[in-house]
């Protein structure tokens, strides 16, 4: 990505990606990839990921017979991050594509 803020978001990925936190790196870093090994948590990543305004309390507290209050935080930013990413990526892309048609 390049832009102004390509710091800041190299930046935010390596906080939510690389750091030490709650949960493990590699759970967050499938969670950013839309990927998770146990079915609960896929079912969290996906809503997450696809549909967040539908994420309920019940969902998070299925979760929390499994994890902590900051693993689960960590799981949706981590995840949510993802997704905005993945968003950001084809909306530049289709800019760029805009402006070369009409450079056409």
């Amino acid at each position: 990505m390049a832009s102004n803020y390509a710091p800041l978001v190299a930046q935010l990925k390596e906080a939510v990606l690389a750091s030490e936190g709650a949960l493990s790196l590699e759970v967050r870093r499938a969670a950013y990839e839309r990927q998770a090994d146990d079915p609960a948590v896929a079912a969290f990543v996906h809503t997450v990921d696809q549909h967040a305004y539908k994420v309920t309390d019940e969902d998070v507290q299925a979760l929390g017979k499994r994890l902590s209050d900051d693993q689960i935080f960590e799981l949706a930013v981590s995840t949510a991050l993802g997704a905005s990413m993945r968003r950001l990526e084809a909306g530049l892309k289709a800019l760029e594509a805009s402006r070369q048609e009409v450079a056409r």
